[in-house]
Order: structure tokens, then sequence, then C-alpha cells
């Protein structure tokens, strides 16, 4: 299961509220995704991986952009992965807690 938003120039996420927010709306969709998939093939993600890029990138800007250099040139890019056993009865907590603990190894404190 997969989920993304992108917030580009003045949509940006400016701090950890913001993000936070975002975080949980995503989690509110992959859990609603897990439920459908637990039912139709008994089975529930294990891992989870939270990935950001940021820079001065401006919505003009990331359209233009052709090559992965030149993306690598406007933006810096994190991962981070944990454990994630939601087993058969996952909540959306559950995966905001494991978000929200990838995202804030390396996000700035705010």
């Amino acid at each position: 299961l997969s989920g993304s938003k992108t917030f580009v120039g003045r949509l940006a996420l400016r701090n950890m509220q913001e993000s936070e927010r975002w975080l949980r709306e995503l989690a509110g969709e992959l859990h609603r995704r897990y439920c459908e998939d637990l039912a139709e093939h008994a089975r529930s993600p294990t891992k989870i991986s939270v990935s950001v890029a940021w820079g001065t990138g401006t919505s003009a800007e990331t359209q233009r952009v052709r090559s992965a250099s030149e993306y690598q040139h406007l933006y810096q890019h994190a991962s981070r992965q944990a454990s994630l056993d939601l087993g058969r009865n996952g909540s959306v907590d559950q995966i905001v807690r494991a978000a929200l603990a990838c995202f804030q190894r390396w996000a700035p404190q705010t």
C-alpha cells in the first residue's frame, strides 16, 4: 500500500503541526485501503516508509524539472523506514505513530 502528497511553493508545510495533520490524513487513507486488502487477501503491512523532499524550488521550477540531477539541485531528500505490525486489528493511530516516529528522526524541531 502506498500514498503520497506533494506540497510545493505556497502550499509547502511549514511546521510540525501541519506535517502531523497531513500524516494523519494520509494514515486514514492507508488504513481504509489496509482494511480492504486485509479482507480480500488476509494480509497486512509489516513496514512503513516515510520519504520527504524539501528545498527552495517553486511550483514553476518543479514543473520544468527534466532530470533527477535537476531535481536534486532544488531539493534535498530523506527517507526513513520502521517496522509496523498492524495485524488483523490495526488502527489509524498505529500508522500515524509509526509515520511520526520516522518523520521526527530528521525533522527540524519546531
